[in-house]
């Protein structure tokens, strides 16, 4: 295989304003990030192990470039910090998941290409909490709006997803925390189908140890995620002009 270059400029910025009463402030950023294939996604072995649907690497995957635009504003509501922002992402390269049909009857191929360009819309809500000296909480909802089109393959494809993570602590005496989180998401609109839905907590207890400098943590987590869909009549052929 002949070699690939990965050297891309990665390019950022951000301004700060903070308001007169110097509790609020608006921040504007860019930035721009690469991500390279997984390993996976490049090896060209053919695994058959599943007979009904072959999968198999795509060498010559280049790299994904996003942009992202982002502006947050940063408050206090009852000396509780408050984060709202809104962010749109765009891939003009992004690598998906491609299933193709073959001469076999019955028998799918599955492989990797750079075929879409991916826009998210994003909003995000984070806020801070402390309802007693011993306990406090994190955490917040978010919402976003995904949009793919894939000129190649005359596809366009859109839809929403949502999601929550909540993260909370109690501080007993002897320095010992009783700590718990949950994370979940609706499932997420993929170019040929739609991811699954996922669940995750967790609860522990932490103590600290040696005058705070040192701690112990035991933690009991479970995670669950629904199976994915393929793509259903919401995904409909684009006229590329």
């Amino acid at each position: 295989l002949a070699p690939r270059s990965y050297v891309s400029g990665l390019p950022n910025a951000s301004v700060n304003y903070t308001f007169r009463q110097d509790t609020s402030s608006l921040r504007l950023a860019y930035s721009r990030r690469t991500t390279r294939p997984y390993i996976d996604y490049l090896n060209p072995f053919v695994d058959r192990s599943n007979p009904q649907n072959t999968t198999y690497g795509n060498p010559d995957l280049a790299p994904e470039l996003t942009d992202a635009y982002e502006v947050s504003y940063h408050t206090l509501v009852h000396a509780a910090p408050v984060i709202f922002s809104g962010a749109v992402r765009h891939t003009g390269n992004a690598i998906e998941t491609v299933r193709l049909v073959t001469g076999t009857p019955g028998v799918t191929a599955q492989t990797y290409a750079n075929v879409t360009s991916t826009t998210y819309y994003q909003l995000t809500l984070y806020g801070t909490a402390k309802f007693t000296k011993q306990w406090e909480a994190s955490g917040g909802p978010n919402a976003q709006y995904v949009v793919f089109l894939s000129p190649d393959r005359e596809l366009l494809r859109r839809g929403f997803s949502a999601g929550m993570n909540v993260d909370t602590s109690y501080h007993f005496r002897r320095k010992l925390t009783a700590q718990a989180s949950l994370s979940g998401a609706l499932p997420t609109p993929s170019l040929q189908g739609q991811g699954g839905a996922s669940l995750y907590y967790s609860v522990g207890v932490k103590k600290a140890l040696l005058g705070e400098k040192a701690e112990v943590t035991l933690n009991v987590a479970r995670s669950a995620r629904t199976r994915a869909g393929s793509c259903g009549p919401e995904a409909r052929h684009a006229t590329i002009s």
